[in-house]
């Protein structure tokens, strides 16, 4: 997909990669350890790719502990720190609005802020 867009020319004139943005999420995670009956169950964490113009790539924004609960991120630097936040899909939600430039303020109603880590 990144080949095909850098290989494309926008309705501007310019590389079509440099004006796109792409994202991938799935509507939830399942539980990393098999269930009584072999399965997996929900899970309230899941992953997100995000890639192309606008987005500092190269690095991975959160962890899990050792009892699969996802621990605190510093926003800026997407570091986990003991003074971070846990993540919410609202902090996605604001940082695809500031990528936007909407200010995540006027959207977002529980004060989640853009993981400014990933804007480049």
């Amino acid at each position: 997909l990144m080949a095909d867009l850098d290989s494309r020319t926008s309705v501007s004139g310019g590389r079509l990669i440099d004006e796109v943005t792409v994202v991938v999420v799935s509507e939830m995670g399942r539980h990393p350890q098999v269930n009584n009956t072999g399965g997996k169950d929900h899970w309230t964490y899941t992953s997100a790719m995000l890639l192309g113009s606008g987005i500092r790539g190269g690095q991975v924004i959160g962890k899990m502990n050792d009892d699969f609960q996802g621990e605190a991120v510093d926003l800026s630097s997407g570091q986990v720190s003991t003074t971070g936040v846990g993540l919410l899909p609202s902090h996605l939600g604001a940082t695809l609005l500031a990528l936007a430039d909407i200010n995540p303020d006027e959207m977002i109603t529980d004060g989640a802020q853009p993981i400014t880590a990933l804007l480049a």
